[in-house]
Parts: C-alpha cells; structure tokens; sequence
C-alpha cells in the first residue's frame, strides 16, 4: 500500500515539473516568435527518408529556407516521426550552444494541444527558424561516438558493464575523472541504447536527471533531456547536461562563422541530402569510390577491402553532412570532434592515421559526387514526370 502511495507521489510530482517547465518554454517561445501568418511554403517533393537528411543538414547549415520545406515535407508524410527528428536535431545539433532553443523545441515538440491552437504548421515553421539560427554544438554526439566505440574507452565500458547503477552514478558526478569516462558511465546510467544493441542494462533516468542537477545543470534541461531520451531513444541525448557542465566549467567560449561546402539543388532538393541513410545516397557514394581513383587508392591503403563501402560513407558525412555554419567553440570542441570522428570511422576498420586523409580526399571529391548525385535526381525526376 505504502509503495503504491509513494509511486503516485511521484507520478504526481513528475506531472506537476513536466507542467512547470514546459509551460515556461511555451510561454516564452510564444513571446519571441512573430505571430502574423507565415507565407506559404512548399513542401519538397521527396521521400521521408530524403526529407529528414535535408531537414537535419540544412538546419546545420542555417539554411531555413530549405530546412523549412524539408520539415513540411516529413510532417506531411509523418507528423509523429517529424516532431521526434526535430528534438533529437535540437540535442544533437544545438545542444549546449543554446539550451532555450532545445528547452523550447522539446515543449512544443509535446505538447500537440498546445501547438492545435497555435497552429500546427507555424509551430513547424516557427521551431526550423530558431533551430536553424541557433548556434551549433555537436560535442554530445562526438562524445557519445567516443564512449560506445573508440578503443580508448573499452576498460570503462568493461567496468561500468560490470557495475551497479549507483556505482556508475558516482563515476558521473566525479570530476576528477576525465570527461569521455564519466560520459560512459552516464550512458550506462541511461539505459538508452542504440537499435537492436544490448550494451548496457536497464538504467535509470530519473536518477540521472538528479545527478546532474546535483552537479549544477539547469533543472530544466535536466527534465527536457529525460523526457527526449525516451521520446527518441537516442544515446548522445543524455550526454548534453554532461556536456554543458564541461563548457561551463571551461569559462571561455565563442561563437564563429565556419565554411560549409557547396551544394546544388535538383527540383528543390539540395544535394548533400543525398547521404549514407538515403538509397539513392548510398548509390551515389558506392559509384564515387569505383570511379575515384585517388579515394580508391586511399581506401586501399587505410581500410579492408569489405569496408570500402561503409568507410566511404562516413568518410562523407564529415567532409559534408556534419558542417555547420555557426560553431560554439570552447575548450574540449575540436578535440572531442576529433576523438568522435576517429571513433565512428572505426566501426568502419579505418586506421587511425587514415582517418584525415580519408575525409580530405572525399572533400577534395565532393564536386564529382555531386554530378553522380544530380544525374540519379534527375533520372528519379524524369521517370516520375
């Protein structure tokens, strides 16, 4: 009896926060957006699949013209699966370069009564325009590639598979450890993992949430990411309280302009969407690496002959679909980012030392893999007409 009181006291006590923050954000979202009618906008003509790689690149891009077509596309096509892309965008993408922009993406993300009466599609409309503005932050998802992959990691992983939740805990909230071991250990707190993988037990959210807030994040960033970790079941969610502690602790940071590089667009649809998760995508990187002779040549000397194919394709999300156009720089982002993207390659069996020439050699590409890209477009666009 006493265990089921206490059970809807917490019930009761969750609702009460959820209510209070997201009402919060709600309220100043609505305040900071303009509220005359938005002009039409055309959704693209594409598949959910090409519509979500858009959407997610464009917003790194602060491209919102694009962004904003690309989401009217997938809601269309999905709305559920649209609000989730959105806030794994807002963790992933922004993160802790502007946590109200995330904090007000997660409540209208949820609140579907909320966004009725406000209007579903300037809801849509409205959220791409603070995303794509945002400055961007990608260290949570470097980190999280870190913790689950990179080789430098696999004594933690070995201790926190073997430890208790609570013992993990205490990993996290130990600042003397370095920042990708506690990121291991928040990971195995969470009980998150990524799609058919059993790496790590049940974990516990809500005591992750306190953990953090015991450390100094904003409750309401700490609520937020609970609630987007089991809406997305993403892992480098719960990284992002980690993760704006460490930018807190380090003081100094700054935003920055930073290069992205050209795209073309076919019917509307930019070519960079055309990635490893998209079929005519991974058409287009299978055909650059059998007719690029210097990304052949480098393939052979950094990868195994049946990893060709997945090098490749990560090979060119990060000479292109990572890109950002406004960076936060601070003390950990360039070494995080280059410890994340040795670890991702990884999985690939790409050699430590080939990692950069690999990437710069598909940049130096990217003008070819974009003609491969608008021919397939163009061949898709014909036999539709």
């Amino acid at each position: 009896m006493l265990d089921r009181v206490a059970r809807r006291v917490t019930q009761l006590l969750m609702r009460h926060k959820f209510a209070d923050w997201t009402s919060g954000a709600l309220e100043r979202f609505s305040d900071c957006v303009n509220f005359d009618q938005y002009p039409p906008v055309e959704p693209l003509r594409c598949n959910q699949w090409i519509a979500s790689s858009a959407l997610q690149k464009a917003i790194r891009r602060s491209e919102v013209g694009i962004a904003s077509r690309a989401a009217l596309a997938l809601h269309t096509q999905d709305r559920a699966n649209a609000w989730r892309r959105l806030i794994a965008i807002a963790f992933e993408d922004v993160g802790p370069a502007d946590i109200e922009v995330v904090l007000q993406t997660v409540a209208v993300a949820v609140s579907p009564g909320w966004r009725a009466s406000y209007g579903e599609d300037r809801a849509v409309l409205s959220i791409i325009s603070k995303l794509a503005a945002a400055a961007k932050d990608r260290s949570a998802d470097y980190l999280m590639w870190i913790a689950a992959e990179h080789p430098d990691q696999c004594k933690t992983r070995a201790i926190c598979d073997r430890a208790s939740v609570t013992e993990c805990l205490s990993m996290v909230t130990d600042l003397s450890r370095p920042l990708p071991d506690r990121a291991v250990a928040a990971w195995f707190c969470s009980g998150i993992d990524y799609p058919y993988q059993h790496r790590v037990g049940a974990g516990e959210l809500s005591w992750l949430e306190d953990a953090y807030c015991r450390l100094g994040a904003p409750p309401d960033l700490a609520a937020a990411t609970v609630l987007a970790a089991r809406r997305t079941r993403q892992p480098y969610v719960v990284l992002v309280p980690l993760v704006w502690l460490e930018v807190r602790r380090a003081g100094l940071t700054a935003v920055g302009d930073a290069f992205v590089p050209p795209s073309g667009l076919v019917a509307g649809i930019p070519l960079y969407a055309l990635d490893e998760h998209t079929r005519l995508g991974k058409r287009a990187i299978n055909t650059l690496s059998q007719q690029s002779l210097s990304i052949r040549a480098c393939l052979e000397q950094y990868v195994p002959r049946r990893r060709w194919i997945a090098a490749a394709q990560h090979a060119v999300f990060y000479a292109e679909g990572s890109a950002v156009s406004r960076r936060l720089h601070w003390a950990q982002s360039r070494s995080l980012e280059q410890l994340g993207i040795e670890a991702e390659l990884s999985t690939a069996e790409v050699k430590p030392d080939g990692v950069t020439p690999l990437i710069e050699t598909i940049r130096r590409s990217l003008d070819q893999l974009n003609a491969i890209r608008t021919q397939l477009l163009m061949m898709v666009d014909a036999d539709a007409g």
